[in-house]
This record gives C-alpha cells, sequence and structure tokens, in this order.
C-alpha cells in the first residue's frame, strides 16, 4: 500500500507500478537516525563551550 497525493486515495503499489524495497526503507531510516543523533550530538557541544565561555566572563 502507498499513498496517492495527487488523487488522495491509498492504492496498491504493485498494481502502480511503484516498487521499493523493504531493505532500502531499513538504511533510509538508519541514515536518517544516524543523521538525527548526530545533529543533537553537535548542538550539545556547541551548548557546551558557550556555558564554558560565559563561565569565564562572570
Amino acid at each position: 500500500m502507498g499513498l496517492d497525493l495527487v488523487k488522495g486515495t491509498v492504492p496498491n503499489n504493485l498494481e502502480a507500478g511503484v516498487f521499493e524495497p523493504a531493505m532500502s526503507k531499513v538504511k533510509i531510516l538508519q541514515f536518517a537516525t544516524e543523521a538525527a543523533i548526530t545533529i543533537l550530538r553537535i548542538d550539545d557541544m556547541v551548548r557546551l563551550v558557550k556555558d564554558e565561555s560565559q563561565s569565564e566572563v562572570d
């Protein structure tokens, strides 16, 4: 099953000629998760650096 956003229906992907292997979906989710974790880690590092510089000024 899939989504047809133009028609607003839920068609059968195989009948519509759309083939998406499950492995590619799993890999896409893994890469997206890794990217999100990396962004969160970078954000934490930036916050730590700002906190240290603010305490030196006080």
